[in-house]
């Protein structure tokens, strides 16, 4: 019964289009639903909404819980879904133990977290006051965490519940920057008779903090490889785009080029081999493929030296591995979107990092790649990192109360991706944190899922937690 009304809230989320700056529907869905419930609810400057949910009787003397979580969501489709995230659905589908998106990402990033805050306010009985904290556009800018007031963060406890592993409790993570460079091209008239469009699809992508250690290959780094191959083979060949990349913290899923050749049949011959050649290389990537067609003649053209510069000399991936936690990413890079046609260039890379100078290092590096091939590069205000305290007294609770549930022990984690208990720190160096969900794989991705069991038991172990907030260390 529990797992399916905390399914009931996630799947009306689903129904209600929420990319990241676009959260006005959900957060008055969610207000609404907040007055229905007889709960207080406000939204900040930002558009963060806050509800007030008040203790159960016998419960008034027990600390103030803050549960938080992000109202957006990572918006990606397959090639072949014809879906626009500013107005459609997700279509959740249950497959056995697995709930999944038709097509596209799920939402479950952090929907599913909301709809666990959701039943916990509603529905669980032996529990003090809770706070509950939705914020806006965490996926792209994180500024409903860095503009929420200091005074909403005044409580001795917060959950986040945007972890993605139920076994494993979060009590650190990394910190992040964004470079982007948006310019003109140089552009002039085509000449050649055929055009043609080639295009790298199938692959896994995922979220460019968990999933970026997983050998994953980029395919707007996989379409330059392949444009470098076409270029470098003697075939006569004009190119008017090489386009790719939805998101910066999403690893690209494949990418498109089109321009014009003297001969289909050669590009198709080296589109062919390539394809052989990278799954060879990249095994892990069982849906890849790499496609030739015919197209339109394309009527202006520009020259790629500079977008391969760019494209060659760009870190991606793993950088550096952790110096302090053994198994972790230390530095890393995503190329998340990159579009050069006859309009301009546009770029968008997410570098991550434990340490602030690390991270000053590896924006360094992408710019100096900037810098060579002629782009411009901007560089956005660093995400903090949130720093482990593994003695903290709310760790110690939410493990005692897993192991009350479950009869195993709840590991806790440092991670590479980026959290908003950062910024939080950042209002109240007091507060204790721990982040917290049930299983979400392949997050930022088309066949990103939620793994039903572990709904229940990260919802049985809160409960326990709540009711254990009140005993002494």
């Amino acid at each position: 019964m529990k797992t399916e009304l905390i399914l009931e809230y996630f799947r009306k989320l689903c129904a209600i289009p929420r990319p990241s700056g676009r959260e006005e529907a959900i957060a008055a869905y969610l207000a609404r639903w907040a007055e229905n419930c007889g709960f207080d609810a406000c939204r900040d400057k930002t558009g963060n909404l806050i509800i007030e949910v008040p203790a159960r009787q016998g419960f008034e003397d027990y600390p103030l819980m803050i549960l938080q979580a992000h109202m957006d969501m990572v918006c990606i489709a397959s090639d072949d879904i014809n879906w626009c995230p500013e107005k459609d659905p997700i279509c959740p589908v249950e497959d056995g133990d697995w709930l999944r998106a038709d097509g596209t990402s799920l939402g479950g990033d952090d929907g599913i977290g909301i709809a666990i805050a959701q039943y916990l306010a509603e529905h669980s009985r032996d529990r003090g006051s809770l706070r509950l904290i939705f914020t806006v556009d965490e996926e792209e800018t994180t500024v409903g965490a860095v503009e929420l007031e200091p005074e909403y963060l005044d409580a001795p406890y917060l959950v986040n519940l945007d972890s993605e592993v139920s076994s494993q409790v979060m009590i650190s993570s990394a910190g992040c920057v964004e470079i982007t460079g948006k310019t003109g091209m140089q552009t002039r008239e085509a000449a050649l008779p055929e055009g043609f469009s080639v295009r790298v699809k199938g692959l896994c992508g995922g979220h460019s903090g968990d999933d970026i250690h997983k050998c994953r290959l980029n395919g707007i780094l996989a379409a330059g490889w392949i444009l470098k191959k076409i270029l470098e083979s003697g075939t006569d060949c004009e190119i008017s785009l090489i386009k790719g990349g939805e998101a910066s913290n999403a690893i690209p899923t494949g990418a498109v080029i089109r321009g014009n050749t003297s001969s289909f049949a050669e590009v198709q011959r080296i589109a062919c081999d390539a394809e052989i050649e990278l799954r060879q290389k990249w095994q892990g990537e069982h849906e890849l493929s790499v496609i030739a067609e015919k197209a339109a003649r394309q009527k202006e053209i520009f020259l790629p030296k500079q977008i391969m510069s760019f494209l060659s000399g760009i870190p991606d991936g793993v950088i550096s591995m952790s110096r302090q936690v053994e198994g972790l990413v230390g530095v890393s890079s995503n190329l998340g979107i990159f579009h050069a046609g006859i309009d301009g260039i546009e770029y968008d890379v997410l570098a991550r990092a434990e340490i602030e100078d690390d991270l000053t290092a590896a924006a360094e590096q992408i710019e100096a790649a900037a810098a060579a091939a002629g782009l411009p590069a901007q560089r956005s205000e660093i995400t903090p990192s949130w720093p482990a305290d593994p003695y903290a007294p709310l760790l110690r609770k939410i493990q005692r109360s897993y192991r009350a549930v479950t009869g195993e022990e709840l590991e806790a984690v440092a991670v590479h991706a980026a959290l908003e208990c950062a910024e939080f720190r950042r209002k109240n160096e007091r507060i204790q944190m721990v982040s917290i969900s049930p299983d979400v794989l392949d997050v930022h991705s088309p066949k990103e899922r939620l793994y039903i069991p572990s709904v229940k038991k990260t919802a049985d172990v809160l409960e326990h937690l709540l009711m254990e907030l009140n005993t002494r260390e």
